[in-house]
């Protein structure tokens, strides 16, 4: 999922990602994402 505002900024993404991190080492879907609070721009492509 990705939350973008009317200016095309990105606010929050989030994805389910395959991983081991749980109490007993079990491999499932785990959340992962985060929100964006700041960009800046490189050689004219804005990173959030």
């Amino acid at each position: 999922m990705l939350r973008i505002d009317l200016q095309g900024k990105l606010l929050k993404s989030s994805i389910l990602r395959w991983g081991d991190q749980t109490e007993d080492k079990h491999f499932t879907e785990i959340p992962f994402g985060g929100e964006y609070q700041a960009e800046r721009t490189f050689g004219g492509c804005t990173i959030p």
